[in-house]
């Protein structure tokens, strides 16, 4: 501050003035320190704060980290435990499946297990030669494991409401040896019934022959077959009509085709009488390749079989009771015996004994493989190859009742 105070003369004041000029840049100095210990109490302020409360933190991560560790320790444990669980009862699904693809041959041990010391690991084992937990890669072939793989696919999605859920499964059958192909198609359409809807696609022809014939065990599938794919069209169906509808269509062509209504019902007439050959263990000739003709197949179904031949067929009125009607084979298979060169003249050959053969008969023989494929097969239930009835042949849901149940001695 000025030693005096400020002079009431006016004279005096102005060398008052110069002797205090000093001052004010002494009062900037006293206000920058003043400033710089506030700034450096309200940081010291706010270091003991955080650390107070950082101190506080610390020890309440203290008393909660640990339990947070054997929380996650429960978890995990739990998970593992309910994974291993489902995997245990999968394991179980898929060596029931495996089974009927592979009976008998013992690799139906199928072990699932999480591997604690890695990371979204699943470890797969199998029975081999009466060693368990074996990994299959190491011991079974492209075909076993592919077919090792679609099996826990399938229990996979049997897991969880099956009945909602829709299977697509995409040329499974790439790389299975032929012993083993048959099997897995039928246990593929066993299997395919749990869910909502199935969808097969493939390349394979016997078994597209086997849908389109209806030679699979349970229930029957509806069969589309694609022609190749162009940037034009993109997809476009064939013979998407079962070969017993286009036969039928061809008979109520006007006018119909002699020739390729013969030709569609040798086809279909092929497929019965293979299937009763087979039913009844008929006698044909052995032929390299198995293939057999009309030539072969008519005569194996011998008299006796053929008198004593009869289907039942369920019949559902309109207030809808069911009954059964009686149709005997028979007189429908010497009819086809009598006619069925009509087949070969129409259907197979140009010659001249074709000009004098009747349209009638080609258009008969049509009408007789229709009627007989009707009697033996329902479009929907299939062929009758169940003989738990001790009695007869019958079909799923028992539309069919096919008799004898053994071939007359």
């Amino acid at each position: 501050m000025p030693t005096t105070p400020a002079p009431q003369d006016i004279g005096a004041l102005e060398s008052w003035l110069t002797a205090s000029a000093h001052l004010p840049s002494e009062w900037k100095k006293a206000e920058t320190a003043r400033q710089d210990k506030k700034q450096f109490i309200a940081a010291l302020k706010r270091a003991l704060k955080t650390y107070t409360e950082n101190v506080q933190a610390q020890k309440d991560l203290d008393v909660l980290l640990p339990r947070l560790t054997r929380a996650l320790e429960i978890v995990e444990e739990e998970r593992r435990r309910f994974s291993d669980d489902i995997l245990a009862k999968i394991a179980a699904e898929v060596g029931r499946i495996y089974e009927l693809v592979h009976p008998g041959e013992g690799l139906n041990k199928i072990s699932l297990e999480l591997d604690p010391n890695k990371r979204a690991s699943l470890e797969i084992g199998a029975s081999f030669c009466s060693e368990t937990g074996a990994p299959p890669q190491a011991y079974f072939s492209d075909s076993h494991l592919d077919t090792l793989g679609l099996c826990v696919f399938l229990a996979l999605g049997a897991l969880d409401g099956p009945e909602n859920t829709i299977l697509v499964l995409d040329d499974v059958l790439a790389s299975v040896d032929e012993p083993h192909v048959e099997r897995l198609i039928e246990m593929l359409y066993a299997e395919a019934i749990k869910f909502r809807h199935c969808l097969i696609t493939t390349h394979y022809r016997p078994w597209k022959q086997k849908l389109r014939w209806g030679w699979l065990k349970n229930g029957q599938c509806q069969f589309i077959e694609l022609s190749k794919w162009t940037n034009t069209h993109g997809m476009t169906l064939i013979r998407s009509i079962p070969d017993v509808e286009r036969l039928r269509h061809l008979l109520a062509e006007t006018p119909p085709d002699p020739q390729l209504v013969c030709a569609k019902a040798g086809v279909i007439l092929e497929a019965a009488l293979d299937f009763l050959s087979l039913l009844y263990e008929c006698s044909v000739p052995r032929r390299a390749g198995g293939l057999h003709t009309l030539g072969d197949l008519l005569p194996s179904i011998d008299k006796k079989l053929r008198n004593a031949l009869q289907v039942e067929v369920r019949v559902v009125d309109a207030s809808g009771m069911s009954s059964y009607q009686t149709k005997s084979l028979g007189p429908i298979l010497d009819e086809l015996i009598r006619i069925a060169q009509a087949r070969n003249v129409f259907g197979c050959h140009f010659n001249a004994l074709s000009f004098e053969l009747l349209d009638s008969d080609a258009l008969a023989f049509g009408h007789n493989v229709l009627e007989l494929i009707e009697a033996i097969t329902d479009p929907e239930a299939g062929w009758p190859k169940n003989d738990k009835s001790g009695k007869y042949w019958a079909n799923s849901g028992e539309t069919r009742r096919l008799h004898p149940l053994q071939r007359p001695k």
